[in-house]
């Protein structure tokens, strides 16, 4: 078993993809009262977009966003890594709460899974599970 990190949360960079910009506004503000300072972003498209010019300790990735939605985003991204050791934990963040879903958001390479609407409690949990952290 490995050991968790001692990593603070509010040291850890985290990218927020969510299409809903209430749901963004929520989001961020609960972030930042864990003392996390988070980026976001609309659409797979641009998750993908920033990637390429700056890495993330945790993605929280919504399901549903036009342009190009969670599961393919995160299948390019794990694609992407390959076999390297290192993959970015990225949690799911969605409404709908049927197994189907579950299973594509496992089948993508998502590494959590988060229920809207989005409790602090909850969030705080996800992220810590996700990123390893006691």
């Amino acid at each position: 078993m490995s050991e968790p990190n001692s990593i603070p949360l509010g040291e850890l960079k985290v990218l927020l993809a969510e299409d809903y910009w209430v749901n963004r506004k929520v989001a961020l503000k609960m972030l930042e009262r864990m003392g996390i300072h988070a980026k976001s972003v609309e659409n797979g498209a641009e998750v993908l977009e920033i990637l390429q010019q700056e890495s993330f300790d945790l993605i929280l990735m919504d399901c549903q966003m036009p342009v190009m939605d969670g599961f393919e985003a995160t299948r390019s991204i794990r694609e992407s890594e390959g076999d390297s050791e290192h993959h970015v934990p990225i949690v799911a963040m969605t409404a709908y709460t049927s197994g189907r879903e579950r299973e594509e958001a496992k089948e993508a390479g998502m590494t959590g899974w988060l229920e809207k609407p989005i409790l602090m409690d909850a969030l705080e949990e996800v992220i810590r599970e996700a990123c390893g952290l006691s």
